[in-house]
């Protein structure tokens, strides 16, 4: 069966409307509630999951929808530099994986990672996952920094 919402017209002034027009008339409001909500509610179970680790991870921003961003914290005492590094390790360690897809920002000069839950397919159990191989990065990183 050929799923046509991948299908996308081009995104001018006369055809957004027609877009969000086809959404609405597939999901409903009703539909489109649910998923966001869900989204929301993936996004708090993965935050709480980084709020557990206050010591060795930050929020950068507060959570947005569906968008968490954090980053490592320095060991007690490190500089910016030293902690800029940290995250550069861990991020080019969680890049190079094939089992996951996360995505580096700046926010305020510093080096962060986002976590963005967007398929109404996301479970709570798949986001501990993640979590588990960001926890599982994040110690090879501090390792591999102090060497």
């Amino acid at each position: 069966m050929i799923d046509y919402r991948n299908w996308q017209m081009p995104l001018g002034r006369r055809f957004r409307s027609l877009k969000l027009y086809f959404v609405l008339r597939s999901f409903g409001v009703d539909g489109i509630q649910r998923y966001l909500r869900g989204t929301i509610d993936r996004a708090r179970h993965f935050e709480r999951l980084v709020a557990a680790l206050p010591g060795r991870f930050e929020f950068v921003t507060p959570r947005r929808a569906g968008l968490v961003v954090f980053r490592l914290k320095g060991e007690e005492g490190a500089t910016e530099e030293e902690t800029e590094e940290l995250n550069s390790v861990f991020f080019t360690k969680i890049h190079v994986r094939t089992d996951l897809h996360l995505t580096p920002t700046v926010v305020g000069g510093k080096s962060c990672t986002r976590v963005a839950v967007g398929s109404p397919l996301t479970q709570d159990s798949h986001l501990d996952g993640v979590w588990e191989i960001i926890k599982e990065v994040e110690q090879w990183a501090r390792g591999e920094v102090r060497k």
